[in-house]
């Protein structure tokens, strides 16, 4: 017994040592670690939007993050750092947009691909061929860019990761956002929407009276107090006082910024017109049947979309390559939606946002070939 004590407290103690040193360890590496990170970083920002001298993250989050690229007090772009899910598991990736909306540059940083195969996706031939498309481009396999053989899933993984970057980046900082909100079109009243902020749903009720739009109400919340306070007090007031609802975020406070926007714009999008870049003026299109095609996660989308009386009164989706069974909701709801709101640039379906975006693209296609 008293062996087995001896031998108890010589394991304690040695364990102790071990643990006390591991802990000194990482005490004097971390500071050295999270620097060289910092400056991996910092490295890879300036090479993805060339003439930027120093960023400001935007919106931290644990797969993604915007870095807004200053050259002193002029805004030069954007770089997104993200990730996508690929063959293998995650692909993050660092992508660089100007102001113009051209892409400067992408970097694969992380990927978990097949050797020989999916692996590829970091090969310069492949990563060069996204430098200097705008993010109005189609960006997919098979349309704009070259895929790599034996690595469809890779290939289709990292293009449309890029597609769905590019088109936030554009919506949210390049002045090409979602349907702007024409007050004076909007009967008097008090409108309810939500919209997603950092910890959840963001609920807001909107008051407008005579073509102006006079309170917003942040009803309920589940964002963190003290970091949130800012944004639900400011927000609102912007909306008011420059009688529009894409103001400026609040530095500090994005995601709550973003989520109370989303929220009136949701209570408010009966009452928006049409999205840019998606919109068509349907009145101005002769009856007819039209067909169009789109870029599926699969491959090309084929709709024909019918146009009576200047609405869309049918959508038919006549050919995709997309997976049974992920694709299915987007085939089924999206037409629907896009009739029911007589406009393209409808929500995408969770779950199936490459067909979604693809059936978008062929009855923008599909209309913008009857003008």
């Amino acid at each position: 017994m008293r062996e087995t004590i001896r031998l108890s407290v010589i394991l304690m103690v040695i364990c102790a040592i071990t643990g006390a040193a591991l802990a000194v360890t990482y005490a004097q590496t971390r500071p050295i670690i999270e620097e060289r990170e910092a400056q991996a970083l910092q490295e890879n920002l300036k090479a993805l939007l060339p003439g930027a001298d120093n960023f400001e993250a935007q919106g931290e989050g644990e797969d993604k993050v915007f870095y807004r690229g200053y050259k002193g007090q002029q805004e030069m772009g954007v770089v997104a750092l993200f990730n996508q899910g690929g063959y293998g598991g995650d692909i993050r990736m660092m992508l660089g947009v100007d102001k113009g909306g051209k892409i400067t540059g992408l970097r694969i940083l992380e990927h978990s691909e097949t050797p020989g195969l999916g692996a590829r996706i970091t090969e310069d031939w492949f990563i060069s061929q996204f430098v200097d498309k705008n993010v109005n481009d189609p960006l997919a396999i098979g349309q704009d860019l070259d895929g790599i053989t034996g690595a469809t899933i890779s290939s289709r993984s990292v293009a449309g990761g890029v597609k769905l970057v590019a088109g936030e980046i554009k919506n949210q900082f390049l002045g090409a956002g979602g349907p702007g909100i024409d007050f004076s079109r909007v009967p008097d009243g008090t409108y309810q929407g939500e919209g997603q902020g950092f910890g959840g749903k963001t609920r807001v009720e909107v008051e407008v009276k005579g073509g102006r739009l006079v309170e917003v109400r942040v009803v309920e919340h589940h964002d963190t107090a003290g970091v949130s306070d800012v944004a639900i007090d400011r927000i609102p007031k912007k909306m008011v006082e420059e009688q529009r609802v894409d103001v400026d975020t609040v530095s500090g406070a994005t995601f709550s910024s973003q989520g109370i926007i989303e929220a009136v714009t949701n209570a408010l999008q009966e009452f928006a017109a049409p999205a840019g870049g998606g919109g068509a003026d349907l009145g101005s299109i002769p009856d007819g049947t039209y067909t169009g095609t789109g870029m599926g996660f699969g491959g090309p989308l084929e709709v024909e979309v019918t146009v009576a009386g200047g609405k869309i009164t049918a959508i038919k989706i006549l050919s995709h390559n997309d997976s049974p069974g992920v694709s299915d909701a987007a085939i089924a709801k999206m037409p629907e939606k896009i009739i029911e709101a007589q406009q393209v640039e409808v929500d995408v379906v969770t779950g199936a946002t490459f067909t979604s975006r693809g059936i978008i693209d062929a009855v923008t296609d599909a209309l913008a070939g009857a003008k």
